[in-house]
């Protein structure tokens, strides 16, 4: 097998000048004021390029292969031969990799450089603007590509700026390359067309209308489209961590986001802000998550029944144990309704980032099967292309507290809450409408909270959330988990187990 794998070439530079786009034309001189051109002195003390882009006036993003021992970095350069009055050049203070980057599957090949200093704002030095986590380039849209790489195999190079005209391809265009993911990667450029980023261009953007939506990552050695870029609207949640880390004391107006966590020993479960007692066991689905954490905390959780040894909650609830209780309205008081359930196995989304309250979701297998009874039923959850929309009004269920400082309920509660509008919810830097749902209408004080975490939110008798994250001030909207993204994932869960 291996003689018929096509050999993959990243599109770093070699030890060589830098080069040009293949079949492109010279972009007009200062036309692209984001665009940078990277000198880098490897581990190994040789010198190669890449290109990258500025995001912000102090970082610039890039490939994560073409990370070295040191870089500078030039901006407002057309021809990188000659210096210019509108050049730039700044060395890179740190270099920060994505976690994930895997340098034999290519994938997460994005990479951010803090800079020493600010750059100036000039009509040759300016940002480029980035997707919204949600914001999935289709297939059939015209970009452009950007960048100092070679115009072919075996050309000679030229030092000023080119660009090409790529369409993006259906994911089907690059399975030749073993490692490809739809999810992380956009495939770009007409296999019909000799037109393709190639060896220099690494690191530089995919414009599609202004915006930058994709990182020259590899390619093929013959320079054959399509090649791979690294898909930004996928790594967005990342990137904004990464500024706001970096950057202490200016965040500006971001904020973080508040986990619903478990309600801790003494700090006492409650009830949902703004809204009613439940009728009892009129939510035969819901589950009470009683969990010992890895510190040996105790702590809660809500959930819900989705299979009859299946309940469905919040990855951020996971702990070293877990109990699930069925059939309670009153948590404190015990009724012959109750089913009282180990868990036997947590199954975490396995791309969970507790840091970026991304993914969400968790599986709990329980060790032995609930009876179905009045009081104890199953919920049905979102099919894989139920995508509800903004205006529908829903209700949040679960065992939180009415405020940050009010006495706990321990009785069921549940809130009505609008799907609102993704842009609702921006001031989430890592907030995406793909995977997740914005609910709670900011004029009204009915939230979920502390201790509502993993519950559903209801829409039409349908899962279609998990609670998930809100704003300290316990303000809406809130963020919930979309089930319907996660659909194939739970369906393989379920079937494997």
């Amino acid at each position: 097998m291996g003689a018929l794998l096509f050999l993959l070439v990243l599109l770093l530079l070699s030890e060589t000048g830098a080069e040009e786009i293949i079949g492109g034309v010279e972009s007009k001189p200062h036309s692209r004021p984001y665009m940078a051109h990277l000198e880098i002195t490897t581990e190994r003390g040789y010198t190669g390029s890449c290109g990258g882009f500025l995001i912000t006036r102090d970082f610039v993003m890039t490939a994560a292969h073409c990370k070295g021992r040191e870089i500078t970095v030039t901006l407002g350069a057309h021809d990188v031969s000659k210096t210019e009055s509108t050049q730039q050049k700044i060395k890179v203070e740190k270099q920060i990799v994505h976690p994930d980057y895997n340098t034999y599957s290519n994938l997460h090949d994005i990479m951010l450089l803090k800079l020493k200093r600010k750059a100036k704002k000039t009509t040759a030095v300016d940002t480029i603007p980035l997707p919204s986590p949600s914001d999935f380039i289709k297939p059939g849209k015209m970009c452009r590509a950007a960048g100092w790489g070679r115009t072919g195999v075996m050309e000679p190079t030229a030092d000023r700026l080119r660009e090409v005209k790529l369409r993006i391809m259906g994911k089907e265009a690059c399975k030749y390359y073993q490692n490809y993911n739809y999810d992380l990667q956009v495939c770009v450029g007409s296999p019909r067309k000799i037109r393709s980023a190639y060896k220099g261009d690494s690191g530089g953007p995919l414009l599609c209308a202004g915006v930058a939506h994709g990182i020259v990552s590899y390619g093929r050695f013959d320079a054959k489209p399509p090649a791979v870029f690294t898909r930004i609207s996928s790594h967005v949640p990342w990137i904004n961590t990464g500024l706001r880390v970096t950057v202490p004391g200016k965040e500006g107006n971001q904020f973080r986001a508040t986990l619903l966590p478990p309600i801790t020993k003494g700090a006492k479960a409650g009830e949902i802000i703004g809204g009613i007692e439940c009728k009892p066991h009129a939510r035969p689905y819901m589950a009470y998550l009683e969990i010992v954490t890895p510190e040996n905390h105790l702590s809660a959780c809500s959930g819900f029944l989705i299979r009859r040894n299946f309940v469905l909650t919040a990855a951020h609830c996971a702990g070293r144990s877990i109990t699930v209780l069925l059939g309670a309205h009153n948590r404190k008081v015990k009724e012959d309704t109750w089913q009282r359930l180990q868990v036997e196995k947590q199954f975490p989304h396995p791309n969970y980032d507790k840091h970026l309250a991304v993914n969400d979701i968790m599986l709990l297998k329980l060790k032995e099967k609930a009876n179905l009874t009045l009081s104890v039923g199953t919920l049905p959850f979102a099919a894989k292309f139920n995508f509800i929309r903004p205006g529908r009004v829903c209700r949040a269920v679960g065992w939180g507290r009415t405020s940050m400082n009010e006495p706990p309920s321990d009785t069921l509660q549940e809130v009505k809450m609008s799907i609102l509008d993704p842009r609702a919810c921006k001031h989430f830097p890592t907030f995406g409408d793909k995977s997740q749902l914005c609910a709670g209408n900011p004029r009204k004080m009915q939230n979920v909270y502390k201790g509502d975490s993993g519950g559903p939110l209801l829409c039409a008798g349908i899962a279609q959330g998990i609670a998930s994250y809100v704003h300290p001030s316990t303000k809406p909207p809130a963020v919930f988990t979309r089930i319907s993204h996660y659909r194939h994932w739970i369906n393989k869960i379920l079937k494997e187990n």
